[in-house]
């Protein structure tokens, strides 16, 4: 094909050919993509029966992390070389239970409310001792509430 404004040829099918190309890039793109999301990670590590033993478990040298489960107690051990200092890095982890909640706590509102109706039962309460006539003590002179003798060296 010959454009006469610029006085360049170009071959025949060219656009095509650049359209072509673009769809290929493209393509080989996506399938790139396709499979790093389809990659699994490998796991390394194995079952172990106590800590000592992942603590003593050989890993790669490439950082990749290992696994080690502890079923018998309950944790899974976690350990991988430090690609700056290779020192170990191991980590222990452990299911725990939740707690379940033992103290009953109480709304606010549900407290003011109760609060309330307390303070209205005190209140009816001293209404009912001012309506109560309280007995008069009588005494004597000495203070004495009674004057009795007691009995307690009487014989018979």
């Amino acid at each position: 094909m010959y454009y006469p404004q610029n006085g360049y040829s170009y071959p025949q099918g060219y656009p095509q050919q650049q359209q072509t190309n673009q769809n290929t890039s493209q393509q080989v793109w996506q399938q790139n993509m396709m499979q790093q999301q389809q990659q699994q990670i490998m796991l390394q590590g194995y079952p172990v029966p106590d800590e000592m033993t992942a603590r003593n478990a050989i890993v790669s040298t490439d950082g990749t992390i290992s696994i080690f489960p502890d079923i018998q107690n309950g944790k899974i051990y976690t350990k991988q070389l430090d690609m700056n200092t290779f020192a170990p890095i191991f980590k222990v982890y452990q299911l725990v239970q939740q707690q379940t909640n033992n103290s009953n706590y109480v709304y606010v509102e549900d407290f003011q409310k109760l609060q309330g109706y307390v303070g209205e039962l005190e209140k009816r309460i001293e209404e009912l001792k001012t309506m109560i006539p309280v007995p008069v003590k009588v005494t004597d002179k000495k203070g004495v509430k009674e004057n009795v003798q007691s009995n307690a060296n009487a014989t018979k």
